[in-house]
């Protein structure tokens, strides 16, 4: 652990470059039903925030690596 932590206080060299790799999926969603729109508020009535369904169909997924 410590040899990580000596990497990240190192002073840069141009020899010797920092190269930093990381990556995650992400699962690809589709809503099956459109969301409601949010109505806005008035003196008597508080307003209704958005709405949607909790259902969706799962269109596969994606992995990104970053470097």
């Amino acid at each position: 652990m410590e040899n990580v932590l000596d990497i990240d206080t190192a002073k840069p060299d141009p020899a010797r470059p920092l190269v930093c790799f990381d990556e995650f999926s992400k699962q690809l969603l589709s809503e099956i039903a459109a969301p409601i729109a949010p109505h806005p508020g008035t003196k008597d009535s508080p307003g209704q925030p958005i709405r949607s369904d909790a259902e969706y169909v799962r269109e596969g997924s994606a992995r990104a690596f970053m470097i």
